[in-house]
């Protein structure tokens, strides 16, 4: 199910790697049969350690590494976009709701929204170049 994918982190790694952050704005039904992220899903090993023990709840950190044959990617962060502590962007923020409101709302009733939050101490340009 839909809901089951989202606490999967092999379906989510394999998702965001090959159909990028916006495959979860919103999850789609069809994702859970798209073959590639199957496949993909399938090669995600999971490893726990205890590098990061006693750091909750004062910081969320992750650490992930990728290999493709001879070549290997690691990344570590200390607290997931949209936490307090790494808020998102003006521009990210705009996005997702541009992205989550797709079949969802009225463009003018989103544009009505974007221009809403701007006014109150937001940077506008940003605003008006997520809404052009």
């Amino acid at each position: 199910t839909l809901e089951e994918a989202q606490f999967s982190i092999p379906y989510c790694a394999a998702l965001a790697w090959l159909r990028g952050g916006s495959a979860f704005r919103p999850m789609k039904p069809d994702s859970l049969s798209d073959a590639d992220v199957l496949r993909l899903a399938g090669q995600v090993d999971l490893q726990f350690s205890n590098k990061f023990e006693g750091w909750f709840p004062g910081k969320t950190p992750a650490s992930v590494n990728v290999r493709f044959g001879r070549n290997q990617w690691s990344e570590t962060v200390e607290n997931p976009l949209g936490d307090p502590a790494n808020p998102m962007s003006r521009t990210d923020l705009n996005q997702k709701l541009i992205e989550l409101s797709i079949g969802r709302l009225e463009r003018d009733n989103v544009k009505s929204i974007l221009v809403g939050a701007a006014t109150i101490g937001h940077d506008s340009s940003v605003l008006f170049e997520a809404i052009r």
